[in-house]
């Protein structure tokens, strides 16, 4: 089974050991320390696209600048990549929708909303196939809508007569949308559900994973931000093993969202709720 993040533009058969895997810290990006970045994608080789409360900045990585930045009246919670010249983003809290983004020449430009009907606050967007799927708080669910914000099905602690989620966080899907991840620093646990919504497995170790926030998809390896104990952990789904590949000596504080571009092998990571840098990380 081979996963493709949602982070991912191109592919890359490594699979981290973190016996052995061996990351060179490089200069941050200090072009976005006046922002606090909620979300980040790759959207081509040496370019970002990260959200903040009400900008989106497509940043190049190489130059350490904005291309361009485009200010809008809202408060977007999280992003993710359709194909190479369309993302989505969400907004979250009174204004639940989806907002269309071309990407052209180095310009973003908005273009369809499309509203999404749910009960809570929208936090979290990926892409699965012809769909998406939504995560939500208050209260916490999964919701799998169209690409025109249709309703299709969901998973929540009701539906599933037990307690999944309690502050779902982030969510990301394999390339072959056979997976989803679901991050939630409530139950400190990583919960993997199938494109029909069902939990197949729940991931904890509260010895490494604590508060996990942001993940990606490595191949068929996951990486997580644990922000209180201040490093990158690297989940295994087929065995469940955790280990640590990056942490506190390195320089992680508080991560938050993480990107990886496979073409530069470079690891971008923001922390939590702090205005800094872009730290980045390439895979020797």
């Amino acid at each position: 089974m081979h996963f493709s993040g949602k982070q991912a533009t191109d592919s890359d058969s490594t699979v981290l050991d973190p016996t052995s895997a061996s990351f060179k810290k490089l200069e941050p990006l200090d072009i976005t320390n006046q922002y606090y970045i909620y979300d980040m994608v790759i959207v081509a080789q040496n370019r970002l696209l990260c959200i903040t409360k009400d900008h989106l900045l497509l940043v190049d990585s190489q130059q350490d600048n904005i291309k361009f930045e485009l200010k809008e009246m809202t408060q977007f919670t999280s992003v993710c990549m359709i194909n190479k010249k369309c993302a989505a983003v969400v907004t979250g809290l009174y204004h639940n929708a989806v907002y269309y983004i071309k990407i052209k020449d180095d310009t973003l430009e908005l273009g369809e909303e499309v509203r999404v009907r749910v009960r809570g606050h929208i936090k979290g967007i990926c892409a699965m196939k012809n769909n998406l799927a939504v995560l939500y708080v208050d209260p916490p669910a999964v919701m799998m809508i169209t690409k025109k914000g249709n309703f299709i099905k969901k998973i929540d602690n009701d539906s599933a007569e037990r307690e999944i989620f309690i502050s779902p966080w982030y969510l990301t899907a394999s390339s072959d949308y056979e997976h989803i991840f679901v991050s939630d620093p409530g139950t400190n646990t990583i919960t993997m559900l199938n494109p029909d919504l069902q939990v197949l497995d729940t991931f904890s170790n509260h010895r490494l994973l604590n508060s996990p926030r942001g993940l990606i998809i490595w191949n068929d390896q996951v990486l997580v931000c644990s922000r209180d104990r201040q490093n990158i952990v690297l989940l295994d789904p087929s065995s469940g093993q955790m280990s640590i590949i990056l942490n506190k000596k390195d320089g992680i504080e508080r991560p938050g969202v993480l990107a990886f571009c496979h073409q530069t092998r470079t690891l971008f990571i923001t922390p939590f709720y702090i205005n800094n840098n872009i730290q980045r990380y390439q895979l020797q």
